[in-house]
């Protein structure tokens, strides 16, 4: 027994100090916040201060440490957790550690020690209070929370015609859409960036997110929230180091093993498609048809988006077999009327939507 209390109290602790280190580090260092660094690091004090051993008992957890021997210890055929998509993983899964690794101090110390098994429990309860207060603005900020739309609209210059495609931009938002990607595949770089520039100040100004189509160092400089990438583009695991996390990062894929693969690979949303026949790619592209969405939507946790020939007569096909954002370039873009086009859009997937609920419910 005594074996047991000493080292699970040992790896616990060990356990929710590291954790707590690493969201002290992510708010101090990443957000600039001082309260809740601060309040981290009251928690992390208190909880060295009032539940690590001193002493003798210190002594005696350190001789019943067995790290070499220990059975949840890593190896080379150990699967590694995840890649994080954002902040906000890393936020979520420290959050998780810190509060199991609490609890599990708490239930041990039961056998031996109510008072510091209180202590434990109100420790608890503080990062709770505290991860609700901080949730909000950190998925605001999150890659998750620039998926927070209906409609993404994929910009082409010949398709607007003789219209600015700020002009069409703005409007498509106005209309509803969410998520404007610029993608300019004959562009001057020079003329790209400064295009791009002009998006993203607009873009900004209306609180929507902005992707860059292909160029990550565009994306970087012009301060995007994201880069699209395509399977022959930038592999994911580059894009990613060169980002330093500052990206949302899609990928498009064709099937459910690219699909998979891109999840596992950290991508911040993922791309199926093309869904029907679709020209704008300008080079033929073979349809995977709504049934690729069917088939990935219960499977993939990561944010997906379907594009390819979705027109207002045959999105809601697409949302009820389990799409909640959809793309599309022509159907907003070549409209005369961009806010009316993206309005009607934005309507028939909140539509479907609703439908798809009421079927579940069925």
């Amino acid at each position: 027994m005594r074996h047991f209390v000493e080292r699970n109290l040992d790896a616990s602790l060990n356990r929710v100090a590291e954790g707590l280190r690493a969201l002290m580090d992510l708010f101090r260092y990443g957000h600039d916040d001082g309260d809740a660094a601060a309040r981290l690091k009251a928690l992390r004090h208190e909880l060295i201060r009032e539940i690590a051993p001193t002493g003798a008992s210190a002594a005696a957890w350190l001789e019943a440490r067995d790290s070499q021997a220990d059975v949840g210890r890593p190896s080379e055929s150990t699967s590694h957790h995840g890649a994080y998509r954002d902040e906000l993983d890393l936020f979520e899964a420290n959050c998780r550690r810190v509060q199991e690794g609490l609890r599990s101090i708490e239930e041990t110390y039961r056998l031996t020690d109510l008072p510091k098994a209180r202590i434990s429990e109100n420790l608890r309860y503080r990062l709770y209070d505290l991860e609700k207060a901080v949730f909000p603005a950190l998925l605001a900020r999150s890659h998750r929370g620039k998926m927070n739309f209906d409609l993404y609209v994929v910009t082409d210059r010949k398709i607007a015609g003789d219209r600015t495609l700020a002009w069409v931009v703005r409007e498509a938002i106005r209309g509803g859409a969410g998520c404007i990607q610029l993608r300019e595949k004959s562009a001057d770089i020079r003329a790209f960036l400064a295009l791009a520039g002009e998006l993203r100040r607009l873009t900004r100004e209306e609180g929507v997110t902005f992707i860059i189509n292909d160029f990550l160092e565009v994306a970087l400089e012009v301060e995007a929230d994201g880069v699209h990438l395509g399977q022959e583009d930038l592999p994911l695991e580059v894009a990613r180091r060169l980002a330093g996390g500052r990206l949302l990062i899609g990928i498009s894929t064709h099937n459910k093993e690219q699909a998979l693969s891109a999840e596992a690979g950290g991508a911040g949303y993922i791309n199926l498609g093309p869904l029907f026949p679709t020209e704008t790619k300008g080079v033929p592209v073979t349809p995977v048809s709504v049934e690729l969405v069917r088939e990935m939507a219960p499977v993939l946790k990561v944010p997906f988006t379907t594009m390819g020939g979705i027109h207002l007569e045959n999105v809601a096909d697409v949302v009820l077999a389990g799409a909640d954002r959809v793309a599309v370039v022509s159907e907003v873009m070549g409209a005369p009327d961009p806010r009316e086009a993206a309005k009607r859009m934005v309507a028939a997937i909140r539509e479907a939507k609703e439908m798809r609920e009421e079927n579940r419910e069925r």
